[in-house]
């Protein structure tokens, strides 16, 4: 079992930040601090995995072994990404599928990294600066409204909604504007909380059952494609705009 933090997940690390204790890839045993979410202890995780590698995790731990913690390189690989994509990252927060999916689609690709909290923008295109990608817009926008994004029509390859069904106040129109914005035959991978994941401090009637997720894309005019690893305390899975789909659920 892991060890408890005193950490408070408030923000995320930087590099003048001490080194991380190698159980912080545990981070879901993170013990509660004023104003925890969730998703910020899994960002302090994700951010030090890339910072600092992960042979800082320990090579016995179950979690590594069992691929608990929610991979955005996994992910987004799997969801056949390729070299001059168009992609957007909807409801992109600290950016850590926007990285991912700017490092494969490469230079002759774009990304657009989308979300309304313009704090988490910054801190986004703070983070390409220092990776050196420069193949990434940042929109503050909601993505939950219809035409939200902004985005033209038919303009994307792919679209990223990571995390974000659980908390769409909308989820019809966030399916909506994902068909919208996809080519036809364009794919969208798509992973949120488990229910089981209630000990994280979400509630087991904060979280979308996968099974209702896909029903929801499929009734917006998606088919499905396959399920993707997403850990043990989420579910994934990528879906295809259907030619003749209409986009309304």
């Amino acid at each position: 079992m892991a060890r408890e933090s005193a950490i408070c997940a408030n923000s995320t690390p930087s590099s003048k930040d001490v080194k991380p204790p190698p159980w912080i890839f545990t981070a879901y045993k993170v013990r509660p601090c004023s104003g925890w979410k969730p998703d910020l202890v899994f960002e302090i995780g994700i951010q030090w995995s890339h910072m600092y590698g992960r042979e800082h995790m320990p090579a016995h731990s179950a979690q590594e072994k069992t691929g608990a913690f929610l991979d955005p390189r996994r992910v987004v690989k799997s969801a056949e990404f390729h070299e001059g994509m168009k992609v957007a990252d909807f409801g992109s927060a600290s950016g850590f599928f926007t990285h991912e999916a700017a490092r494969l689609v490469g230079r002759h690709g774009e990304v657009w990294s989308i979300d309304p909290n313009r704090e988490l923008l910054a801190r986004t295109r703070s983070n390409a600066a220092m990776m050196g990608h420069t193949n990434i817009d940042f929109v503050a926008a909601d993505v939950e409204r219809r035409r939200g994004s902004g985005l033209p029509d038919a303009s994307m390859d792919r679209v990223i909604a990571a995390n974000l069904l659980f908390s769409a106040r909308n989820k019809s129109a966030l399916v909506e504007e994902i068909w919208r914005v996809l080519k036809e035959g364009g794919r969208a991978v798509v992973t949120d909380w488990k229910s089981s994941s209630s000990g994280l401090g979400l509630e087991p009637k904060d979280t979308i059952a996968e099974e209702d997720a896909l029903k929801l894309f499929e009734r917006g005019g998606f088919a499905f494609v396959k399920k993707v690893p997403a850990g043990s305390h989420h579910w994934g899975f990528v879906v295809e705009k259907k030619r003749t789909g209409r986009g309304r659920t």
